[in-house]
């Protein structure tokens, strides 16, 4: 069976506009008219090396089964919020290998996939791996599920210790369990054990990298290693893919503003609390002013200002000084 599974609004890639000039402070080769996004239907015509259509497809936007392919090797792919353009597809079958595809929303007709045969090719649909018949068993599934919803109640009350102990125990009964994994991560990060943090939470994203919260989680710590670029693609992916933490909005917005993206830095600096995030009306002047939108620039600046101390504005001129600001 054909899988194709869509990670949506990936980031960081060149795009060739066609006969279409960009707005400013856009991503490279995107627009961000609603028009031109608004109930889209990309067609896919999967093959073979020869040409032959490889049937019984089925389409996945993030983690939702959308369509299933005909006879003929025909997916229909349609896009609906909150998928954005571009779009990268991935394209697997038992069998055949791997093949991602790129969307960007300005392609004309259909769009032929060609898939090559692969041998022993033992990998499940999305890339994922198998899992044992005993881990799929009612009695280990059963466990598992209450240890881990025993182990997340104990992170929600801040008893990380216990909920990391319980965590391990369902990783036991079920090895191959992407949230498991994740929210393991999470107590060790809270008890200051990034490095311990790290494996898990990678482990995670590799068993799910489709999942907004192992993609979001994993992109947070990007941020507390100071790994950049890999924080701006993870977060931009999770975020797409519905992860709703303010906290990755708020980061995701500061690296756009970095990249010059922005009114993609705007969008994510408005949907976050200034009272929580001190330096957001910063950030959100210095985007709005390269959007040039002067007058919403300066009210954000002028809200910055009128939360935080005077004794901060020696530190603000130096900011704006070092990052070209008037």
């Amino acid at each position: 069976m054909l899988v194709v599974s869509a990670l949506v609004a990936l980031s960081g890639v060149p795009l060739e506009t066609r006969a279409q000039t960009p707005a400013p402070g856009s991503r490279p080769g995107t627009t961000r008219s609603s028009n031109a996004q608004r109930g889209r239907v990309f067609i896919l015509n999967v093959k073979d090396r020869d040409g032959g259509p490889v049937s019984s497809a089925i389409a996945f936007v993030g983690e939702v089964t959308t369509e299933t392919s005909d006879t003929g090797g025909v997916i229909r792919i349609e896009q609906r919020p909150p998928v954005r353009l571009p779009m990268m597809i991935d394209v697997q079958a038992p069998g055949y290998r791997p093949r991602q595809i790129l969307i960007d929303g300005f392609e004309r007709g259909n769009i032929d996939v060609y898939l090559e045969k692969a041998e022993n090719n033992t990998r499940g649909p999305r890339g994922e791996r198998s899992v044992s018949v005993g881990e799929l068993s009612q009695e280990k599934k059963d466990a598992a599920q209450k240890l881990e919803e025993a182990g997340i109640r104990a992170l929600a009350a801040g008893e990380n210790a216990r909920a990391e102990g319980l965590l391990r125990a369902a990783l036991e009964q079920s090895p191959s369990s992407s949230l498991v994994y994740t929210n393991l991560g999470i107590a060790l990060v809270r008890q200051g054990r990034l490095e311990e943090a790290v494996v898990f939470l990678e482990k995670g994203f590799s068993l799910a990298p489709y999942s907004p919260i192992t993609a979001g989680n994993l992109g947070l710590l990007r941020w507390v290693q100071g790994r950049r670029e890999e924080c701006y693609e993870l977060l931009d992916r999770a975020i797409a893919l519905g992860f709703t933490s303010a906290l990755a909005h708020y980061n995701l917005g500061v690296l756009a503003l970095g990249r010059g993206y922005y009114r993609q830095s705007a969008e994510e600096l408005h949907s976050v609390d200034p009272k929580r995030f001190r330096y957001r009306d910063l950030y959100l002047s210095i985007a709005l002013r390269g959007l040039r939108q002067p007058k919403p620039a300066a009210k954000a600046f002028q809200d910055f200002l009128q939360r935080n101390p005077v004794g901060m504005l020696q530190a603000v001129w130096t900011f704006a000084t070092a990052t070209g600001g008037e």
